[in-house]
């Protein structure tokens, strides 16, 4: 039994179409959607099983077993996605259109000071492109990475 397009379309759509190990997205990459336990060793087409994969982490996967993490990041990921009621479907490109537009009228190296901070705080995990923009502007709001003042 395959997968139906209605959970394809949702766990495409939690995922933010990316690959959950590489970070590619579409359009550059085929996406495909992966069973987190296989189905050879008893896991469900449930959305809390599945993940979006590049085709070639998806090759290079294959049916083995995954870490634990995973398996938890996943079910996490659908569960949070299920209690979101977003106003509508533009909230998130509203939110990465202003998270953008903050980093631009901050300097390189602030930027880059943010997205490290983020970055080393959610590994293993590795967020999509989006995640990490909204975040790194969170945290540039907050103040963090903000340059030091030297006094004489």
């Amino acid at each position: 039994m395959s997968v139906s397009k209605r959970i394809r379309y949702e766990v495409l759509r939690r995922d933010q179409y990316t690959c959950r190990f590489c970070g590619a997205s579409a359009p550059l990459v085929l996406l495909e959607i992966d069973h987190v336990v296989p189905r050879s060793e008893g896991g469900s087409d449930a959305p809390e099983n599945l993940q979006v994969l590049c085709e070639d982490c998806n090759a290079g996967k294959s049916a083995t077993m995954p870490e634990r993490w995973l398996v938890a990041e996943t079910k996490r990921a659908a569960r949070d996605r299920r209690r979101e009621c977003p106003e509508d479907d533009y909230s998130e490109m509203y939110a990465y259109m202003a998270a953008y537009a903050a980093l631009e009228e901050l300097p390189a190296e602030r930027v880059l000071m943010c997205v490290m901070h983020v970055m080393a705080d959610v590994y293993p995990y590795r967020p999509s492109g989006d995640e990490m923009v909204i975040a790194a502007a969170k945290l540039a709001a907050e103040g963090y990475a903000a340059p030091r003042v030297v006094s004489a």
